[in-house]
């Protein structure tokens, strides 16, 4: 079994099990199919290193995608690999294997109290 042969029933998961919107699995589906698909979907489930993963991140690098693309696409292909593991029950690739980008943390911006009382 293959990734790619994997996507469709992860998606069918989601939806169903995970109860994830469908703007939610919309989502996941153009990652998948994208970036996970083209890079490791003819990989073999139980074939899948982190030198696969290593190549479609760097990939990602080339193309400039920004670092929170970058995060929801592994963070994506981690939901898969929870799944081919736990679900399917086939074993592949950790999760934990897939490490994420550092994201930069966002500025918080709140009204003082006396700016609350203006309006």
């Amino acid at each position: 079994m293959t990734i790619k042969e994997t996507t469709k029933t992860y998606l069918i998961h989601c939806r169903l099990e995970r109860y994830l919107a469908e703007s939610s699995v919309a989502k996941y589906k153009d990652l998948l199919s994208t970036w996970v698909e083209p890079y490791l979907g003819d990989v073999q489930v139980e074939a899948l290193e982190r030198p696969a993963v290593l190549k479609m991140r760097a990939a990602m690098q080339a193309k400039d995608l920004s670092v929170n693309r970058q995060y929801a696409v592994l963070m994506c292909l981690k939901g898969l690999l929870k799944y081919i593991n736990e679900v399917l029950k086939v074993p592949t690739l950790q999760p934990s294997e897939v490490l994420l980008p550092k994201r930069e943390s966002r500025e918080v911006e709140y009204l003082t109290s006396d700016e609350v009382q203006q309006t």
